[in-house]
This record gives structure tokens, sequence and C-alpha cells, in this order.
């Protein structure tokens, strides 16, 4: 079955307070001796409720490995919030089915329904290393069958996030009854799910790495928090090389991967000669610590609402 154009306008909007993500590598900094600066402005700010700090359930681990998830916890208090891998992609996709059972030629994507919980992530039922380790495997597999060009790579990552949502999401199908030629099954050859901005980011982004070396679990947690977040939250403080990859994709697919830079900042030591990732977030932490919620919500109202695809 080939993929059917349709077309829907992706709109994404923000929380309704900044969001920030940190990977693992930048809290060492945080609460290394010589940080105090950047630590007590992001206490300061969690403390007063003026910003989310959001990590993931496979992030969690990493944190955890590294002895920090207790310092983490302690500096972020109530403003730490833990969602799980997959849940925003299944809240997209939820959504995005929605309108296309509705014939709606737009989907909004608000962090606010991003982040409800879906039963299927239920964090006490599942094994998250074996559903990375699976993923990383089949995403090789496919790698194996294909014939390794790009266009290609994307293609069949696709089909592997097809397949794999299909499964998932398969108790949904009951509650969507087929409508002429709209049925559970056609929609996951559309553009309602092929170009929901988890789906093109991550397909993209394997494709990259997987011309590089084998995909490792390491690499899936990397590319499913950065095809997860980074649409959503305000600044996002990644590691280098998926910083890379990321410039990467705007260079070759401006019109398509521009607009995540453009309402997103992203910050990592691929280029320092600005402003190095700690005095990026001490930048921002000094603004949303001086100002108004109001204020930093309402500054640029384009960031807060964008259209992706």
């Amino acid at each position: 079955m080939g993929i059917t154009l349709l077309y829907p306008r992706i709109y994404i909007e923000r929380a309704p307070k900044p969001v920030l993500f940190l990977d693992t590598y930048i809290w060492h900094y945080i609460f290394d001796s010589e940080s105090q600066e950047e630590h007590g402005l992001l206490y300061t700010c969690c403390k007063n409720q003026k910003v989310t700090v959001v990590i993931t359930d496979a992030i969690e681990g990493e944190l955890k490995n590294h002895n920090l998830i207790e310092k983490v916890q302690e500096l972020c208090g109530n403003s730490l919030f833990k969602i799980p891998v997959g849940q925003i992609t299944a809240n997209q996709t939820i959504q995005s089915m929605t309108c296309f059972f509705e014939n709606k030629p737009y989907i909004t994507l608000s962090w606010d329904l991003m982040i409800l919980n879906v039963p299927i992530f239920n964090p006490a039922k599942r094994n998250l290393k074996q559903i990375l380790e699976y993923i990383a495997k089949e995403i090789n597999e496919a790698v194996s069958k294909s014939s390794g060009d790009k266009e290609q790579l994307i293609k069949e990552f696709c089909r592997v996030e097809i397949e794999a949502w299909k499964q998932i999401l398969g108790d949904y199908k009951n509650f969507f009854k087929e409508k002429g030629t709209r049925s559970f099954d056609g929609y996951f050859f559309t553009d309602f799910f092929v170009n929901l901005p988890s789906i093109v980011i991550r397909s993209y982004l394997f494709a990259y790495i997987a011309k590089e070396k084998t995909i490792t679990v390491q690499d899936v947690i990397d590319v499913y928090t950065i095809s997860e977040l980074i649409p959503f939250v305000n600044i996002s403080v990644i590691d280098k090389a998926q910083h890379e990859r990321l410039k990467r994709l705007q260079r070759d697919y401006p019109g398509l991967f521009n607009p995540i830079e453009e309402n997103t900042f992203v910050s990592s030591f691929l280029n320092t000669s600005k402003l190095t990732p700690l005095q990026a977030l001490k930048s921002f932490l000094n603004y949303i610590n001086t100002e108004s919620i109001e204020l930093v919500n309402n500054l640029d109202k384009g960031s807060n609402a964008y259209i992706l695809i």
C-alpha cells in the first residue's frame, strides 16, 4: 500500500509556562562546584514555579546510573516532570487519528494534550530496557534489508513506525469506525500519521545515524527524546552529535526542519562561539526569573503556536 497524501496542517502549541530539557551530560556541569550560579538560578525558577523541567523515563534511568537523579529531584522539586518514552507520539497519533476520521484539514498538538496519560504506557507494567533493545533491533534489521540509500532508509524507518504503532494502538481500533475510505489501518498510510512531528524527526535522524554506524540503545534514547520533546520545549541542551545531525537536517531539508530551531533554542557544545550550553541556560533562567510568566509567554506569539508541516 502506498502513502496517501492528504496534507493536514499541523500546529504545535506550547505549555502555559516555559519548558526546559537538559540532556544527562549537562546535569554534571550544573552540579559541578564551578556552576553554582546556574544551579541557584534553576533552583529559584523551579521553586517559584516559573519553569517546567522535563525528563523521560529513559533519561531518568541514565540519571540513576550516574547517581544524579536524587540531586535533580531535590533541585527541581515539583517543577520536575517525567514522561514515558513514546507517550507524546501516542498522544500525537490519537489526536491526529481523531482529526483524520472527522475529516479535519488541520491537527492541533498542544503540550497539555501531549502529556496526558496513555494506559498502554503504564511504567509499572512495561520493561523499558526490553522495549528500547527491541526498537534498536528492529531498526538495524530494517537497515540490513534496505539498499542503504538515505531516502530509502527514511521510508523504511517510516514503515517500521507504521507497523509498530498499528500494533501499540490496536485497542483503539474499536473507537474509530470506518467511514467510507477512512479506516484504522488506512490512517497509518496517510500524511496524518507519517507527517507527525515525532515520526518525521525520528525517521530522518535514524537514517543519518544508520549511515554512520549500527544503531544502539543509547541512540534510540537520544532520538526518541529529541523527536518527542524538542518541538514542544522552549530550550533544549542536547548532545553535540545529535545537535550536529539536527543541523544537517536543517541544511538538507530546510523547509521541513528549519521551524524546529526557529521556535526552540537548541544548545550543545557543537558551536560555542556565541553561547556555551551553560551560558545559554544561565541567560534563559535569568530572563524567566526576572520577568513575569505572562510576559515570558506572550513575548513572542509566533513561538507559542507554529506550523511544522
